[in-house]
C-alpha cells in the first residue's frame, strides 16, 4: 500500500540520492512503467514542473500472476490516492489523499462512511523530508468528525524522526498523538468511548565504533475507555529502557536477515548471532523507567507500580563454547541491582498468576503504603530486601 503513496516509501527507503528532485523523478517514472507492464499500483494523470508533479496512483490487477486471489491484494484492487508533490534538490513535501476505496465487500452503512470520507476528504497524510539535516515527518490531517456509529476526533498523529541512508549509525522514529477520541452515538454504542492522550512510541540507534546503543521509550498521559460495560483507565504510563554496548556486527547482521527474510533464518543462524549478542561486552540493561501512575481496569482501582534498575552482562570470552552448550552458564556473568514499587491492589493482582506466587514468600518492605521489593543479583548470590536466597 505505501509503495502507491509515494510519500512513506521515498522518506524511508535507502532510495534517496544527493539531488531529491532527480530522485523523485525516477522513482515515479519507474513505478509508472512498472504499472503498466504489470500491473499493481499504476500511475496516472501525471503532470510534472520544474518545482513538483503531481499523479494518481491506483491499485490494478497483476499481470505478472492472472491467478493473484491471495484476500488482501484483491480487497485493494480499486484502492487510489492522488499524489501532490513539491521538492528541490535536497527538500521534499508530499501530500497523499485517498479518492477511492474498495466498496465490494462492504455493508450500506460501511460504504456510506467511506463515501463521506473520499467527499470530505478526510483521509490526508503529508510528508516532509530534508537531505540537509536529514529529517523526516508524515502526518494525518486532524479529524473532527460524526458518523452514523461514532464520533471521531484526532489531533497531531504524526512519525517523525532522523534518517541518513549514508550512515546508519544514528536513527530516530517517533510516533505521537496528542488526542484520539471515539465517542458511540447509535443506539448499539451509546456510552460507549475510547480516548488517547498525549502518547509517544519513540525509538533511538547510536552507533559506536563497534557496538550500538537502542533506547526505547513510551509514555502515555491517559487512555480512558468504556467499552460492553467495563471502565478502564491508566495515567502516566511510561516505559524507558536503553540496551548499552550491542555487539555492532551481529546486531546489523540480525537486523539485515530480519527485515529482509525473517523467515529463512535459521536456528542455528538465531542461535549464533543471539550468543554474540550476548557476549557483548559490557552488555546492559538500564530500566530507567516503567512505571503507571494510576490503574482501573474492569472498574477495580488497581493504584500505582513502578520499576527501575540495571541489568549487565559481561561474559568472558573464554566461556563462549560453555554458554553455547550451557546458557544457564551464563548466570554467573549476570548482575542485577532493581526495584519495584508496588500498590497492594496491583500486587495482589499479579499474584493471581501461579508464577508470581513466589511473591508471597519473599520479605515485603513499605513505602508510602505500597510494597518495595529491592532485588540485587551478583556472583550466585540473590538478596531481596537484605535476605540471601541462594545460600
Amino acid at each position: 500500500m505505501f509503495k502507491g503513496i509515494i510519500i512513506a516509501t521515498l522518506l524511508l527507503t535507502g532510495a534517496l540520492a544527493e539531488d531529491m528532485n532527480l530522485t523523485v523523478q525516477k522513482y515515479v517514472d519507474t513505478i509508472e512503467t512498472e504499472g503498466l507492464k504489470n500491473g499493481g499500483w499504476v500511475i496516472t494523470d501525471k503532470k510534472r514542473s520544474l518545482l513538483g508533479e503531481s499523479f494518481v496512483a491506483t491499485v490494478a490487477k497483476s499481470k505478472l500472476d492472472a491467478n493473484a486471489s491471495y484476500e488482501e491484494y484483491q480487497q485493494l484492487i480499486g484502492l487510489s490516492f492522488s499524489n501532490d508533490i513539491n521538492y528541490t534538490t535536497s527538500t521534499i513535501s508530499t501530500v497523499s489523499t485517498l479518492i477511492n476505496f474498495p466498496s465490494k465487500d462492504l455493508d450500506k452503512n460501511e460504504t456510506a462512511v467511506i463515501k463521506n470520507i473520499i467527499d470530505k476528504k478526510l483521509f490526508v497524510l503529508r510528508g516532509e523530508y530534508s537531505l540537509r539535516n536529514h529529517l523526516y515527518s508524515l502526518s494525518f490531517n486532524d479529524l473532527n468528525e460524526s458518523f452514523p456509529e461514532a464520533n471521531i476526533s484526532t489531533k497531531n498523529i504524526k512519525l517523525s524522526g532522523y534518517y541518513d541512508q549514508n550512515n546508519s549509525d544514528k536513527e530516530q522514529n517517533s510516533f505521537t498523538i496528542e488526542s484520539l477520541e471515539l465517542v458511540g452515538t447509535n443506539k448499539v454504542l451509546m456510552g460507549e468511548y475510547f480516548i488517547i492522550k498525549n502518547l509517544l512510541l519513540d525509538s533511538q540507534t547510536l552507533s559506536q565504533k563497534d557496538t550500538i546503543d537502542l533506547t526505547y521509550k513510551t509514555s502515555l498521559g491517559f487512555v480512558d475507555s468504556n467499552l460492553s460495560g467495563n471502565h478502564s483507565k491508566a495515567e502516566k504510563v511510561n516505559v524507558d529502557i536503553k540496551i548499552a554496548n550491542v555487539n555492532k556486527k551481529s546486531y546489523r547482521i540480525l537486523e539485515k536477515l530480519g527485515g529482509e527474510n525473517p523467515e529463512q533464518i535459521t536456528a542455528k543462524e538465531l542461535e549464533s548471532l543471539g550468543l554474540n549478542i550476548a557476549m557483548s561486552k559490557n552488555l546492559s540493561i538500564d530500566i530507567n523507567d516503567i512505571s503507571i501512575a494510576s490503574l482501573i481496569t474492569n472498574s477495580k482501582n488497581m493504584g500505582s507500580a513502578k520499576i527501575d534498575g540495571k541489568i549487565s552482562l559481561d561474559i568472558d570470552p573464554k566461556n563462549a563454547q560453555l554458554v553455547a552448550l550451557n546458557p544457564l552458564m551464563a548466570l554467573a556473568s549476570l548482575k542485577v541491582d532493581a526495584s519495584i514499587e508496588l500498590s497492594k491492589e496491583m500486587l495482589a493482582m499479579i499474584m493471581k498468576d501461579p508464577r508470581a506466587m513466589m511473591l508471597a514468600f519473599l520479605p515485603p518492605k513499605e513505602k508510602n503504603g505500597n510494597v518495595v521489593y529491592k532485588i540485587t543479583y551478583s556472583s550466585g548470590k540473590l538478596i531481596i530486601n537484605g535476605q540471601n536466597f541462594l545460600k
